[in-house]
């Protein structure tokens, strides 16, 4: 009896795992460089909107030869901050969140990399986690308006241009 069951919950496990699987058929890439000023401070939480960056929706579709009908979603996978222009280190930073703004400044805005805490001696780059948000009403447009937030374990010891590497997947069935 025992025995039976187990091979039943086995095969309901086989069976599930040889369901349709999600296939990545192409890839957004955005990449935003950002201005951090000197002396930033370590109480507040420091915001920076910008607004129009280009994602090329269309022509990425049109280049995996798909129509936006057929997306099943789109999800955040990579996600980088990086000081390719200076020498700063990034240790004075504490964490990072990037969302998109979905209606303006004021509006909702959705989540797309976090990191929370991030570990000291990360010299010129922090790699960011995605998030596990479903983004396909977010990123099917042309252009979106992001926003950066930043906290700070220490004063900003100079003001230098920083780097935003994000990418995003999109999946069909």
């Amino acid at each position: 009896m025992r025995l039976s069951i187990y091979a039943s919950i086995f095969l309901v496990f086989i069976y599930a795992s040889c369901a349709n699987q999600a296939e990545e058929i192409a890839t957004i890439k955005i990449e935003v460089p950002l201005e951090l000023p000197a002396g930033l401070n370590t109480l507040e939480t420091h915001v920076f909107q910008v607004f129009g960056v280009p994602t090329f929706f269309e022509s990425r579709l049109a280049n995996a030869g798909i129509e936006e009908q057929q997306i099943s979603f789109i999800q955040s996978g990579f996600g980088l901050f990086n000081n390719d222009f200076s020498n700063v280190n990034l240790d004075f930073i504490f964490g990072i969140t990037v969302h998109a703004l979905i209606d303006g400044p004021n509006g909702p805005r959705r989540e797309l990399f976090y990191l929370e805490q991030t570990p000291l001696n990360v010299g010129a780059e922090i790699k960011l986690l995605a998030s596990s948000t479903e983004l396909k009403e977010v990123l099917n447009k042309e252009d979106i308006d992001l926003e950066f937030n930043f906290r700070l374990r220490e004063f900003c010891p100079q003001t230098f241009t920083g780097k935003f590497d994000l990418e995003f997947g999109i999946y069909i069935e």
